[in-house]
């Protein structure tokens, strides 16, 4: 099967799955189906989640040589598995083991279960729109536990759309951002307001172990 032709090149920080929602509306497709099946053959589902590279064994049908990305730069800067692939005991003795410290261990306790809806940053799309002309899903505000934006000091906001609802169909982040208003959810908001601190240390704490697994992998170093 020959690559997609319209197959959008990844933004920075951008999620899979955020990917394959610029391809549906660059393809035109009438129906979600159809862009699924361009994407993963025959399977009736995205086979994705927010975070997740399950996918990428289908990456034939959406790159060639000429991309400038592969499977494995996807893997590394377009899903969260460099960042739970940190928490995972390394045999090496050369290399410590998150595994074995309480502070890796608590806070892999608290990011291990992704969040329910699909969120942003309204800074982050907004520098996004002014930088690419689109927003788009990024990786870490899905990742449970990352309620502060850590550059620009602002709660992560919640959008309607569950991590459920993404199985079977496309949600773009611009067309979803600039139709709906963010999720009331006060008590949240509350409770984000009243520990902010501690948020925004987990939050920065998040960006950092992240940024950190990415580079690690690119120096063949698994932390």
């Amino acid at each position: 099967m020959s690559s997609l032709t319209c197959f959008p090149t990844p933004l920075p920080e951008e999620s899979l799955y955020s990917i394959f929602c610029r391809y549906h509306v660059r393809s035109c497709n009438d129906r979600d189906s159809t862009t699924i099946s361009q994407l993963f053959d025959q399977c009736r589902s995205l086979q994705t989640s927010i975070l997740s590279p399950r996918p990428l064994r289908h990456a034939r049908n959406w790159i060639d040589t000429t991309s400038g990305f592969n499977r494995s730069s996807l893997m590394l800067d377009h899903t969260a598995y460099p960042f739970f692939r940190t928490f995972i005991s390394n045999p090496n003795p050369k290399f410590s083991s998150y595994a074995a410290d309480r502070f890796f261990l608590s806070l892999y306790q608290n990011c291990s279960t992704p969040s329910k809806r699909l969120r942003y940053c309204p800074k982050c799309a907004q520098a996004q729109w002014e930088t690419f002309g689109a927003s788009y899903w990024q990786i870490l505000p899905q990742i449970n536990g990352y309620e502060i934006c850590p550059i620009h000091l602002v709660p992560i906001q919640e959008t309607e759309i569950l991590h459920t609802d993404i199985i079977h169909r496309f949600f773009p982040a611009s067309h979803v951002l600039s139709e709906c208003n963010p999720r009331k959810d006060s008590a949240r908001l509350d409770w984000i307001n009243i520990n902010w601190k501690h948020f925004l240390q987990m939050a920065q704490d998040i960006d950092y172990i992240f940024r950190l697994a990415v580079s690690g992998f690119l120096l063949g170093v698994k932390i």
